[in-house]
């Protein structure tokens, strides 16, 4: 009879983990959390389209190097543009994510070029 018990008890204990690794696993991690966007505006100092990168430089003459992927948005006023079309000099305001030490960039926005205040 004590052989028998402990037969059931081992199948019972068995079925149990069975139907525990049978069992959809719940997720128990939280989602990765958004990536935070930040903003750097300053002058276009180069651009490479082969490379897929803009360098743009700030007020304290800090430089940015960001790499523009093919899903970043680029426009000039409504129109959009492509990274060819951004030139040297040209004023900026770029959107980004960091990835670890890469600035990818989601949006760049070309400023107008502000009017000349001189009088004639």
């Amino acid at each position: 009879m004590k052989a028998y018990a402990y037969a059931l008890s081992a199948l019972l204990v068995g079925a149990a983990f069975a139907a525990e690794a049978a069992a959809p696993v719940a997720a128990t991690t939280a989602a990765p959390a958004k990536a935070k966007t930040m903003q750097a505006t300053g002058k276009v100092v180069s651009t490479d389209a082969v490379g897929n990168t803009l360098i743009v430089e700030g007020r304290k003459k800090t430089q940015w190097t960001f790499a523009v992927p093919a899903t970043a948005k680029i426009t000039e006023g409504k129109k959009s543009i492509s990274l060819v079309d951004v030139t040297v000099g040209t004023k900026v305001m770029v959107r980004y994510t960091k990835d670890g030490e890469t600035m990818n960039a989601a949006t760049i926005k070309v400023m107008p070029a502000k009017a000349d205040s001189t009088k004639k």
